[in-house]
């Protein structure tokens, strides 16, 4: 996968991981026991990445990341950014699960 690659950062429920390429984040690995065994899930899942400190825009993620591991509130987004700008095809009071959007019971 050219012009995709990853890093692993330290959490409170352990080392997780994060690739990304041209297009944006693409993929968040949560601890494998080991950071060797995130490494290699990670690769698993996505192929020979190559490894590389984040871009800035990556490692704002991670810090939110970092932050909702720790249990400390996150919502990941800058607050400049609606949730229809960030997931277009969602509505207010929708939520996600496997891919699609779900509109909330009230």
């Amino acid at each position: 996968m050219t012009g995709q690659h990853f890093a692993i950062f330290d959490s409170a429920i352990g080392p997780c991981g994060i690739v990304w390429g041209e297009r944006g984040i693409s993929g968040v690995q949560l601890p494998m026991g080991s950071e060797e065994k995130t490494r290699k899930r990670i690769h698993q899942r996505n192929g020979e990445l190559t490894e590389a400190p984040p871009p800035a825009e990556v490692q704002r993620a991670i810090d939110g990341m970092i932050e909702l591991l720790a249990g400390k509130p996150n919502d990941l987004c800058p607050t400049s950014r609606s949730i229809s700008t960030a997931c277009p095809n969602s509505t207010a009071g929708s939520t996600t699960s496997r891919g699609k959007f779900r509109r909330a019971r009230p």
